[in-house]
């Protein structure tokens, strides 16, 4: 026995969140803050299974605690605590007489005190008794030994294989003891610890009459020690090994044993191992969802599942609830309610679909199974099962499962909980789920009803898009009542409802009246108003939140951060996003542990050019101990491709793939624009092309932006050739080139232009470009073509009026804006695209460029071309058509028509 003495400053039952656990209900304890108590915030009233000691079992104690101090440990008994007055100990037997104890207690005293109880040997073996009714003569020889103990014994040293018993003698062993003898008058077993006193005993009844006999058989349950999963967390075969001699054991009880096994201490030892097992998975738990550890309890009761199909065994209602607690802790609902259906034999109705059944057989297959028992099916395992529902959206399912809770006539029947209500509650999802969740909270006994179930359906009509009913609700609330007093949360929910409908002055309304209800505002609630108010650019006002929240001792979190970083870079404010980041950082920077936070500031330095900054937060982060994601590392490669420094952006992209993780589309796109800088032209169109899938890996926006970046620096180097191929690329995949990517064209030709190139190599690019548009009857932009018309003027200029070449494009211009103005095809209105007419037409102007056959200005005659002009380009081709009218000595033209 251990004797802990409580202090003033650590009040006892800060063993912090004793969450104890055996076959009883685990539930949330709130307690004023004055209690003593206010740190215990889960804890669950248990006993032990042990015959020797009751108490509560210590399932878990939480690190750094006063508990662990101490030096409790799991599997512990909390067996006694301080009475209210003096030194006496007074023994427990759950959790609210401990928790009456000791607030009693620390209302007289600042000490308390608790006795904690500890197995001294591990546990091997246990004897099982059993009752056989045996004819005389019974066929069965004894011998009296000694025990260890010092004791007299009766044991078994031979049995009959014939006579009239042989068929009941058969599940008796050699070494099992004889207990007790019935009396001949009374029927009173008698024990007995001598051969000569249970010969007497049989013998004093006439031959052919029955006697009942009473043994016991020392079972082997092997040693037992909890498979440890901080070492060796993937160990599925520790629990295998851990739980081996006790299935085989239990195994042979089954199979031609007198011992009913069901019931039995093997039974109760492989269960309560079993939970021992799962309940060190589940407070080992690692509840980040990226980690590969994430779904290890999971895992751990899918193999304790299957050992004990192994067995044939049954699952007790305690078993059941700890294996479907390991499968919702990954929030794994199938796993859950495969685990019911196949413990209780009972099935699950999904919504209108058919019912959900499952049988959990042991890994040889069908041979054996978990054996049903339809009592596990009790609040604890069916509160569960609404857990796993809720989780799914199933709220049908979870009703249906409500009911039959309500119900439940079995085993005492089932007194349902406002836990249980209003977990169903939670399952709803949508208008069509809310409509039954508002009836089923109407059917819910006042009495049950607390502030969880009123802010569950105020949520519930937030999520509707019905706030004013929300709104009544909450009002209702504020009028009072046991349990249901107006809380923050009630509060936030309706704020955060209308925040989502462009409310804010009405959220704001219900953030400032609350505060006459006494609501102590958290972070959340002042981060609700704050996204608000980002949202609609009323930044004078946020920052007057932000200062309030402060001033009222609230400290920002990360969320606030993320809703002022994001607001202000979504505004272009990046020297407003690094002040704030960079305050946070000076505050305190464990509030900004954040990589979304982090990669939000690398992306606002990137746009600022300030390449040194965005590698000093990747240098802080590894500092803070965050290793970065694919986000953080591709804003850092877009920060280097944006300062100029594409080399060093495809060194972190390399190490981004050597590390195996993941690149996604922005990453891709990111190194193409690096790739673009290098002039690697082969290496971009190859991350375009997805491995020649036609840039499967990329949304569609993604891909017209990546192919606008590639063909804008391949003809801004003047590289036709694979211009040509990257746009044909382009088209032979389905795609339409966007207008962007038509602008990031004739910007690439301008950066040719201004660089010294020649005239008639873009334009003799930009008619294989419309060939091949008017091939596939895709119209021209009003930009491109008012783009065509002004190089061609251009041409005119620089070799001068009275040149051949000049009057040559002349004739090209009037040819060109008369193959436009022709069958008023502006705007797409013309649906003949003669395709061998525009090709010859085309063709011989590129003939013309090319100088092969001499420049001659004859037959420049032209089939329609498609064109289609927005409304926002109307001006600009109007101006280029009187321009190209001047120079090719037309007049002054015709406006287009649009």
């Amino acid at each position: 026995m251990l004797l802990i003495d409580g202090t003033a400053t650590e009040r006892i039952l800060d063993m912090d969140t004793l969450q104890v656990t055996d076959q009883t209900r685990e539930e949330e304890v709130e307690v004023e803050e004055d209690s003593g108590m206010s740190r215990m915030s889960r804890i669950v009233s248990a006993r032990s299974t042990s015959d020797d000691v009751q108490g509560i079992l210590v399932a878990y104690v939480q690190p750094g605690g006063q508990a662990e101090a101490a030096g409790i440990k799991v599997g512990d008994m909390l067996v006694k605590t301080s009475a209210t007055i003096g030194d006496g100990m007074w023994p427990k037997g759950n959790i609210e007489g401990v928790k009456a104890s000791l607030l009693s207690r620390l209302a007289v005293t600042k000490q308390a005190s608790v006795l904690i109880s500890r197995p001294t040997g591990e546990v091997t073996t246990v004897e099982e008794t059993f009752s056989l009714t045996l004819k005389r003569p019974i066929g069965v020889q004894l011998r009296q030994v000694e025990a260890a103990n010092g004791r007299r014994e009766v044991v078994v040293s031979e049995v009959a294989t014939g006579g009239v018993n042989s068929e009941v003698l058969q599940g008796l062993k050699v070494g099992d003891k004889v207990l007790a003898v019935e009396a001949a008058l009374g029927g009173k077993l008698w024990p007995h610890t001598t051969v000569d006193g249970v010969v007497a005993a049989v013998n004093g009844r006439l031959p052919g009459t029955t006697v009942n006999i009473r043994f016991s058989r020392t079972v082997e349950v092997g040693g037992f020690v909890v498979p440890d999963v901080a070492s060796n967390p993937e160990s599925s075969e520790a629990i295998d090994d851990t739980l081996k001699q006790t299935v085989k054991s239990f195994k042979v009880l089954s199979e031609g044993s007198s011992l009913a096994p069901t019931g039995s201490k093997t039974h109760k030892i492989l269960l309560s191992r079993s939970r021992s097992i799962l309940a060190n998975y589940v407070s080992n738990h690692v509840s980040n969802k990226d980690s590969k550890d994430y779904m290890l309890p999971s895992l751990a009761a899918s193999k304790v599942l299957t050992v004990l199909a192994e067995a044939d065994a049954q699952l007790d209602a305690g078993t059941l609830k700890q294996v479907m607690e390991a499968y919702l802790r990954c929030r794994d609902s199938e796993g859950a309610i495969n685990a019911f259906t196949a413990s209780t034999g009972l099935m699950v109705k999904k919504g209108d679909k058919e019912d959900r059944s499952f049988v959990w057989y042991g890994k040889d297959g069908s041979t054996h199974a978990i054996t049903a028992n339809v009592y596990a099916f009790d609040l604890d395992s069916g509160t569960c099962l609404l857990r796993a529902l809720a989780l799914e959206g199933d709220f049908k399912g979870a009703v249906k499962v409500l009911k039959d809770m309500l119900m439940w006539k079995e085993n005492g029947g089932i007194k349902v909980d406002g836990v249980a209500w209003n977990i169903a509650l939670s399952a709803a999802r949508g208008r069509e789920d809310g409509k039954g969740a508002i009836k089923l909270f109407d059917a819910m006994p006042d009495e049950e009803k607390t502030a969880v179930s009123y802010n569950t359906v105020i949520r519930i009509l937030c999520g509707m898009g019905e706030v004013e009913r929300a709104k009544e609700v909450m009002e209702g609330m504020k009028r009072g009542g046991k349990g249901r007093l107006l809380d923050k949360v009630a509060v936030t929910t309706v704020m955060n409802g209308l925040v989502n409908e462009g409310k804010v002055e009405e959220a704001m309304g219900v953030f400032s009246e609350a505060a006459f209800y006494g609501i102590v505002y958290d972070a959340t609630a002042y981060n609700t108003v704050l996204r608000g108010l980002m949202r609609s650019r009323d930044y004078e006002r946020a920052e007057a939140v932000v200062e309030r929240m402060e001033d009222s001792g609230v400290k920002p979190d990360f969320m606030t951060y993320s809703y002022l970083m994001k607001s202000l870079l979504d505004t272009k404010k990046y020297d407003e996003v690094i002040t704030v980041f960079d305050s946070a950082l000076d505050v305190d920077s464990r509030v900004v542990r954040n990589i979304g936070l982090y990669t939000t500031a690398i992306t606002a330095a990137a746009r600022m050019r300030n390449f040194d900054k965005a590698m000093a937060y990747i240098g802080k982060m590894k500092g803070e101990g965050i290793t970065p994601n694919t986000k953080a590392l591709t804003s850092l490669v877009n920060a280097c491709v944006m300062c100029g420094k594409p080399d060093v952006g495809l060194e972190v992209y390399e190490g981004m793939k050597e590390r195996g993780l993941g690149e996604d589309s922005r990453a891709k796109l990111t190194i193409v624009r690096a790739y673009v800088q290098l002039g690697r032209w082969d290496d971009a169109m190859g991350v375009l092309q997805g491995g020649k899938s036609g840039g499967k890996d990329f949304k569609g926006n993604e891909i017209m932006e990546g192919y606008e970046q590639v063909l804008k620096g391949m003809t801004g180097e003047g590289e036709w050739t694979r211009a040509r191929e990257g746009l044909e690329t382009l088209l032979r995949y389905g795609f339409i080139p966007s207008r962007k990517i038509m602008v990031g064209i004739m910007r690439g030709c301008n950066v040719f232009r201004d660089a010294g190139g020649n005239t008639e190599d873009v334009l003799r690019f930009l008619f294989d470009t419309v060939d091949m548009l008017g091939e596939r009857k895709i119209p021209i932009s009003g930009s491109l073509y008012a783009y065509l018309l002004h190089r061609i003027a251009d041409l005119v200029y620089s070799y001068g009026w009275e040149s051949e070449d000049a009057k040559i494009f002349m004739e090209v211009g009037k040819a060109v804006r008369g193959a436009k103005l022709r069958d008023n095809t502006m705007v797409g209105a013309g649906n003949n695209w003669r395709r061998g007419e525009v090709g010859e037409v085309w063709g011989g102007l590129v003939e013309v460029l090319r100088e092969e056959e001499g420049r001659k200005a004859d037959d420049l005659m032209m089939g329609s071309m498609r064109v289609r002009v927005g409304g926002d380009e109307v001006d600009k081709v109007g101006t280029a058509e009187r321009r190209i009218a001047r120079v090719s000595g037309a007049g002054r033209g015709r406006r287009a028509e649009v």
